[in-house]
């Protein structure tokens, strides 16, 4: 059977057959590399595996930067320079450095201390939020699982300032902008034997092996009816350990909502009390009820 595109996200695709097997770790690489500055598609190859930083076997446009890293020594050079429109035969990197006004090297500072962290490390995108433009998020919701997860949590955890003209807003002055990062709690022991777990036939791109097995999840909180679907891994096992964590995120957000609630709703109460027509009265420093009350 041929190849087809299969479209994993906004700016990034996967060129591959229904019996293709691709590492897990590649597609992660090539969904980074689409978040670069300057990066509008990513293409993965038939052959696409994972590289140092970057993904091996796969395709990049990019505008107003140059990712050394990402030029082969093959064909994928010729097609990297021509998207700079320079010539290919006579282009040096100095002249390059000056026209593009922005060479970077193999992986920026921000990017090599993330990749050297994340060696060894499971990365997975839990929940996401689509934003307004193709290829912006709202939020997401990210798992991290290693030995150096706690580090690369603290590393980022709080408020992240990026300061970059918005390619959405080309004549705005502004050019400072934040998003917070926040660490969720693990779920409880307990959490699981609170859930109930549905399977299914799992949707999308995925090959033959969506199409055989009941690998995606739906996990339901018991007492609150909170649901959530996941179906991003090959195996039903897998779903359900990220299940559980989804789902103990949402509930998280649900009781924080509801104590937010609360506490507006005693506020509200505060400033309700009527300062007369008591219904009982108390006096002196012992708080004894008055007439008997």
């Amino acid at each position: 059977m041929g190849n087809c595109i299969l479209h994993l996200a906004d700016g990034v695709t996967l060129i591959a057959s229904d019996n293709t097997w691709i590492e897990g770790s590649a597609i992660q690489q090539l969904q980074t590399t689409a978040t670069l500055p300057g990066m509008r598609h990513v293409a993965g190859m038939p052959d696409l595996h994972p590289g140092r930083g970057y993904p091996v076997g796969a395709a990049f446009f990019s505008v107003g930067r140059l990712y050394p890293a990402l030029i082969g020594n093959d064909i994928g050079c010729g097609m990297a320079l021509w998207a700079t429109d320079l010539d290919a035969n006579k282009a040096r990197l100095d002249k390059l450095e000056k026209r593009l006004g922005n060479l970077d090297g193999p992986l920026d500072d921000a990017w090599g201390e993330l990749a050297t962290a994340l060696a060894g490390m499971r990365v997975e995108v839990l929940e996401q939020e689509d934003g307004e433009h193709p290829g912006t998020l709202r939020s997401a919701l990210v798992s991290l699982e290693g030995d150096a997860e706690a580090a690369v949590a603290q590393r980022w955890e709080g408020t992240i300032q990026w300061t970059c003209p918005s390619p959405y807003r080309p004549r705005h002055a502004r050019k400072n902008w934040f998003f917070g990062v926040a660490r969720c709690a693990a779920p409880a022991a307990t959490l699981p034997s609170e859930i109930r777990f549905e399977t299914a036939r799992a949707s999308g791109p995925g090959g033959q092996h969506v199409n055989k097995t009941e690998s995606a999840v739906r996990a339901i909180h018991l007492a609150t009816g909170i649901s959530v679907k996941v179906q991003t891994e090959r195996s039903q096992h897998a779903n359900k350990r990220l299940a559980v964590l989804l789902l103990a995120h949402k509930l998280a957000s649900h009781d924080a909502a509801a104590s937010a609630a609360q506490r507006a709703h005693r506020r509200t109460l505060h400033h309700q009390v009527a300062r007369g027509n008591p219904r009982r009265v108390f006096k002196g420093e012992r708080f004894e009820p008055a007439g008997g009350d």
